[in-house]
């Protein structure tokens, strides 16, 4: 793993989001202050590829509407300037918060019982039970479904095997 290309490789996502957002922004204000000019950066927006580089972008802007990429850029800068500083703890929170609730999602899906196995657990009532405990052990085996898409349904069966404690066969030595 190059942490290192990685921190490039995100610098440079971020980079052409920032840009996107700039671009955004100007589209926002020229719908409010010049139609005809929004209309115009709309219609570049469309045809002109933002995939990959925004500096391709920004560079093929420059050779049609210099004003309207300075503009641009100006936003692009004034946004890197202010966002940055609450960027990486929002990210750091954000993708443990959202780690979490997956692992949330898929722990709870996975230690669901069915009432199949419930209704399967009750149906064998007479379970040894171990000589210095009062509580039935559980099944040895009890199924358990996970719930999935309809289409995708198909009973998935773990195996829980407990085994009682071993007996004290010790020798009698008061007698």
């Amino acid at each position: 793993m190059d942490l290192r290309k990685i921190a490039r490789d995100s610098a440079q996502t971020l980079a052409n989001y920032l840009t996107y957002q700039a671009v955004r922004v100007v589209l926002e204000q020229l719908m409010e202050t010049n139609p005809p000019a929004a209309q115009n950066l709309r219609e570049f927006f469309a045809t002109a590829s933002f995939q990959g580089d925004s500096e391709v972008y920004l560079h093929r802007l420059m050779q049609g509407n210099p004003e309207m990429a300075f503009r641009i850029m100006t936003v692009r800068d004034h946004l890197a300037e202010n966002i940055p500083e609450f960027l990486p703890e929002m990210v750091r929170s954000q993708v443990h918060n959202s780690n979490l609730d997956q692992r949330k999602t898929l722990f709870e899906r996975l230690t669901q019982v069915s009432p199949d196995a419930t209704q399967q657990a009750a149906a064998h009532p007479a379970q040894p039970q171990h000589p210095e405990c009062e509580s039935p052990l559980l099944p040895v085996e009890v199924p358990v479904e996970v719930p999935v898409e309809k289409s995708m349904e198909m009973p998935v069966e773990l195996p829980i095997e407990l085994r009682s404690l071993p007996t004290d066969e010790t020798p009698d030595v008061a007698a």
